[in-house]
């Protein structure tokens, strides 16, 4: 099995635990993109750190109602972006 930077590399899961842990993503923000990824269906969890349609499609989201400024304030902090 091969070993990256942070553990076992094995999945399209792995690799976006991984970016997490590099870009130190704090517990609120990680929470809330593991709901974006869960409620989206992503199946390759790390576009979400290479596609800024995620936030917009996640915004389009009614169950994202509550969080649309942090997801704005990600987006826009990622790929310089407003949404």
């Amino acid at each position: 099995m091969p070993f990256g930077l942070f553990g076992p590399k094995v999945g399209h899961q792995a690799l976006y635990n991984d970016l997490c842990k590099f870009h130190t993503i704090d517990r609120k923000t990680r929470t809330l993109l593991d709901q974006i990824v869960q409620t989206l269906d992503l199946r390759q969890p790390a576009m979400i750190f290479l596609d800024a349609d995620c936030f917009q499609k996640a915004l389009a989201h009614s169950d994202f109602a509550s969080q649309v400024d942090p997801i704005r304030e990600l987006c826009f902090q990622w790929f310089g972006r407003r949404i």
